[in-house]
C-alpha cells in the first residue's frame, strides 16, 4: 500500500494554472488515481485578420496590423476533474476505467470587420461587434482491457473496450448596435472605437449530444515479421442542437436539428511485414464514419447525417543507425461522401438550409526522415503531396476541395554539436517551403471615380486572392554553460519573406487572412 502526491501551479500576467494529482495503491496488482486542473486565461482576442482589396489582391498593410478595438477580450475558465483505475491480472492483462468532468465557460466581446477594400476610396465597411457568454460541459467515461495470449505457438495482442460521452454546450451571441460607417485601414484604426453595450439581435444555440461505443482490435502474429491487424468499433449518437433568433428580445424563428446514429458499425485492418531488420512494408484500410449536423435541401429533404468514407494507405518503414534515424515513404488515398455545400443561389433565414450534397476525394504522398546522421549531426524532413477535389451538384467534373491547402509541402531542420573546443556550441537551421495556395471571393470589376461599383457590371464577379510559392529560412545558434543552463539565438525568416501565413476561408465576406511574422531575432535560455 502506498501513495504519491504531485502537482504544478503556473501563473502568468494574464493565465493561471494548476494542476494536481494524487494516487493510491492498495495493493501490487492496483492503482487508483485522481486529480484536478484548473486553468483561467484573459486575454486580447483578435478574431479576424486583414482585408484583400476588393479584386483580391494584397492591400500591402502593415504586418503588424490588427483590425481589434481596445476592448476587444476572452476570458475563458477550464475545471476538470478525473480519476483512473488501472488493474493489473497476471502479466499480460491489464484494465484501465477512465472518468473525467470538464466545466469550461468563455466570456468574450470583440469588434470585426466586415468586407474588401474599395480601391479607389481605401475604405472598408464599417466594423460591427459580438458579445457572447458560452458554457460547456462534458461528461466522458471509458473503460479497456488489453492483453496478450498464446496461440498455435505464437504471442498475439487483444484490446477491447467501451466509452461513453455527453456533451451539452450553451452558446448565446448577441450581435451589438453602434456600428460606425466605412472607415480606411491604411490610416486608422479601431483604437477609438467605442464599446457597444446595447443589443437589437441575438441568437442562441444549445447542443446536446450524447455518444456511446464499443471497441475490439486484434494483433495477429501468423508468421516471423508477419502482422495482421485488425479491428473496428460500434457507434450510437443522439445529438440536437436547437437554435434561436431574437430581435428585440422576440422571437424570430428557431430550429431544430437531430443527428441519430444506431450501432453503426466502423473498421479498420492492416498488414506489417518486415522485409529485414531495417525495412517493413505495410498496407492499412479504415473505413471513415463522422456524424454531422444533417443540413437541408431546397425542398427540405435532409441530406445524410454522417461523412462516409474509406481511408487506405501503403508504404514502407526504415530504421538504421540502431534505431536513431527513421524514414518512412507512405501513399494514400481518402474519399468521403456525405459533406454538403451550401446552395449559392437560395437565400434562406434557416441556418440549415440550403444545401447539396458533396463527394470529396484526396491523394498524395508523403515522406519523413528524422534522427542522428552521423555524430552530432541531427535532422528531420519532411515532404507532403496532396492533391484533392470535391464534386457535387454544382461541379460535377470537380472543384479544388481545399485551394487553402497547399498541393506540395516541404519541411527541413538540421543541427550540429561542433566538434573539440567548440563542443559547448550547437548550430543548425531550417526552411518551411510551400507551393501556392487560394481562396475564392467575389466583388466588383470596375469601379467609377467615387469609388461606386460601375453602372452595368456584375458586383459578383469571382476573383481568387492567392498566395504564391514560398519559402521561410531560419537559423538558431546554441550555447552550452553547464549541464543545467544553455542560451540559444534564433533568427527567424531571415529573408524577411513577406507571406500570408493564413489566406482565410472567406475573404469577400470576412477580414480573415494573417501576414507570417517578419524577421525577427530571439533569445532564450
Amino acid at each position: 500500500m502506498g501513495c504519491s502526491i504531485s502537482g504544478v501551479f503556473v501563473k502568468g500576467s494574464a493565465i493561471v494554472a494548476i494542476y494536481g494529482i494524487v494516487e493510491f495503491f492498495p495493493d501490487s496488482v492496483t492503482t487508483l488515481r485522481a486529480g484536478g486542473s484548473y486553468e483561467a486565461n484573459d486575454h486580447t482576442f483578435v478574431p479576424y485578420g486583414v482585408p484583400h482589396f476588393d479584386d483580391g489582391s494584397d492591400a500591402g498593410l502593415a504586418r503588424s496590423t490588427a483590425l481589434a478595438a481596445p476592448w476587444n477580450r476572452a476570458d475563458t475558465e477550464s475545471v476538470e476533474l478525473f480519476g483512473q483505475l488501472e488493474r493489473r491480472f497476471g502479466r499480460d492483462w491489464v484494465l484501465k476505467v477512465n472518468g473525467a468532468r470538464l466545466h469550461q465557460t468563455n466570456d468574450s466581446k470583440y469588434a470585426y470587420v466586415l468586407g474588401t477594400i474599395n480601391p479607389v476610396t481605401h475604405l472598408v465597411g464599417g466594423p460591427s461587434a459580438i458579445e457572447s457568454d458560452t458554457v460547456g460541459r462534458n461528461l466522458t467515461v471509458d473503460a479497456t482491457l488489453t492483453g496478450a495470449f498464446d496461440l498455435f505457438g505464437r504471442r498475439h495482442e487483444i484490446t477491447l473496450g467501451a466509452d461513453h460521452s455527453h456533451i451539452s454546450s450553451d452558446i448565446p451571441l448577441n450581435f451589438l448596435d453602434g456600428y460606425v460607417p466605412p472607415f480606411d485601414p491604411f490610416t486608422s484604426d479601431l483604437n477609438d472605437l467605442q464599446e457597444p453595450t446595447t443589443s437589437s439581435f441575438g441568437a442562441v444555440a444549445k447542443l446536446r449530444r450524447n455518444q456511446y461505443g464499443v471497441m475490439g482490435a486484434l494483433r495477429l502474429h501468423p508468421a516471423d515479421g508477419l502482422s495482421l491487424i485488425g479491428g473496428g468499433r460500434f457507434n450510437w449518437l443522439d445529438e440536437t442542437l436547437n437554435s434561436q433568433t431574437f430581435f428585440f428580445g422576440e422571437l424570430l424563428f428557431e430550429d431544430m436539428i437531430q443527428t441519430k446514429t444506431k450501432g453503426k458499425f466502423v473498421p479498420y485492418g492492416g498488414i506489417v511485414y518486415e522485409l529485414s531488420p531495417n525495412y517493413s512494408i505495410y498496407v492499412s484500410y479504415a473505413d471513415i464514419y463522422n456524424p454531422q449536423m444533417s443540413m437541408l435541401r431546397q425542398d427540405m429533404t435532409r441530406l445524410p447525417s454522417a461523412l462516409d468514407g474509406v481511408n487506405i494507405e501503403a508504404g514502407i518503414k526504415g530504421s538504421w543507425r540502431n534505431g536513431t534515424l527513421n524514414g518512412s515513404l507512405a501513399l494514400f488515398r481518402i474519399r468521403q461522401t456525405g459533406g454538403s455545400v451550401q446552395d449559392p443561389s437560395i437565400v434562406s433565414p434557416l441556418p440549415d438550409c440550403c444545401y447539396l450534397e458533396e463527394t470529396n476525394r484526396s491523394e498524395g504522398v508523403e515522406l519523413e526522415l528524422s534522427g542522428k546522421l552521423a555524430a552530432g549531426w541531427w535532422l528531420t524532413a519532411g515532404y507532403t503531396y496532396n492533391k484533392n477535389e470535391t464534386v457535387s451538384e454544382l461541379a460535377s467534373d470537380g472543384l479544388i476541395l481545399s485551394s487553402q491547402t497547399p498541393k506540395h509541402l516541404f519541411k527541413l531542420w538540421t543541427s550540429y554539436d561542433l566538434p573539440g573546443a567548440l563542443k559547448s556550441w550547437t548550430i543548425g537551421g531550417g526552411i518551411v517551403a510551400k507551393s501556392a495556395s487560394y481562396v475564392e471571393g467575389a466583388g466588383c470589376p470596375r469601379f467609377d471615380a467615387l469609388g461606386n461599383c460601375a453602372p452595368g457590371e456584375n458586383p459578383a464577379t469571382p476573383f481568387n486572392v492567392t498566395q504564391k510559392a514560398y519559402a521561410v529560412v531560419d537559423l538558431r545558434v546554441a550555447y552550452e554553460i553547464d549541464a543545467h543552463w544553455s542560451a540559444a539565438l534564433s533568427a527567424n525568416n531571415i529573408f524577411d519573406k513577406r507571406y500570408y501565413q493564413n489566406i482565410g476561408e472567406n475573404s469577400a465576406g470576412y477580414s480573415n487572412a494573417w501576414y507570417g511574422i517578419p524577421r525577427n531575432i530571439l533569445l532564450n535560455d
